[in-house]
């Protein structure tokens, strides 16, 4: 098991770590950590109890207890259980790093996004006409909680933009690289939410562009020609906030929408 622990971290390492917070590569690995972390705990206490029982034995002197005591540690000591145990410890110590007032405001930042897009999702499965098709890069709980069909531009739920070929990689943040602007207008999502937030007022669509052109995945949309022909910027109220996005001018929510087409190609391996 260790070994495939070591190197599942230095595939982490070796692929950028993460962009995001707390390391959430290291999350599936977390339980064994913290089964060495125990096993090495009862390690040092065994060891320490035995120096502890050897200091007690009859000896010629009180010097040669100790020095018999404290050899037993150095032996302990000298075994790789006992510095993993320190490696571990010193990493799950990194991790608690969540006390810190400017990290646990970001989290908060983070949880209140995740309520936006869980919020933006239940309206959406309880407005919009269910062959709606979106594309996003936040594909995770608002396709969940609308149950529409999603196009994820970033590709982690795209075989295709998954296999996209990426000139840089490595240079830009983990899981943020891929996109192909083409294929997702080939699939002609209805709407296309770069900004997958509640404002307070609805977004000019200067400053739209201007939010949607943080990745490369959202770039390579707005940068194809048709763009323009097929999308425009669209505000709708969603509670007491806005949501401001881009919407495909031939679709209309008010009804069922023809099934727009799919010419997605199969994607080639390699």
């Amino acid at each position: 098991a260790l070994p495939a622990l070591l190197l599942y971290l230095l595939y982490v390492a070796a692929v950028g770590g993460d962009s995001m917070l707390l390391e959430r590569f290291v999350v599936p690995v977390l339980p064994l950590l913290l089964v060495w972390v125990a096993l090495g705990l009862e390690f040092c206490a065994t060891a320490l109890a035995t120096a502890i029982r050897r200091a007690r034995q009859p000896a010629p002197t009180e010097a040669a207890g100790a020095a018999r005591a404290g050899a037993t540690l150095a032996r302990a000591a000298a075994t790789p259980r006992y510095w993993l145990l320190l490696l571990l410890i010193a990493a799950l110590a990194a991790e608690t790093q969540v006390a810190d007032p400017a990290l646990r405001r970001e989290v908060e930042r983070r949880r209140a996004a995740v309520e936006d897009w869980l919020t933006i999702g239940r309206w959406m499965g309880a407005n919009l006409p269910a062959d709606t098709r979106i594309a996003v890069g936040a594909a995770g709980a608002m396709p969940y909680a609308s149950g529409l069909e999603t196009i994820d531009y970033f590709g982690l739920n795209d075989r295709w933009i998954a296999r996209a070929p990426v000139p840089d990689l490595g240079r830009a943040p983990a899981g943020h690289e891929r996109g192909d602007g083409a294929y997702v207008l080939r699939r002609r999502p209805d709407l296309i939410i770069g900004h997958v937030r509640l404002e307070e007022q609805a977004m000019s669509a200067p400053m739209l562009r201007r939010m949607m052109s943080s990745t490369r995945a959202e770039r390579l949309i707005l940068e194809q020609p048709e763009f323009a022909r097929l999308y425009e910027p669209t505000s709708v109220r969603i509670g007491a906030k806005w949501l401001t996005c881009y919407k495909r001018k031939a679709w209309s929510a008010t009804a069922e929408s023809p099934a727009a087409a799919d010419p997605t190609p199969e994607p080639t391996s390699g």
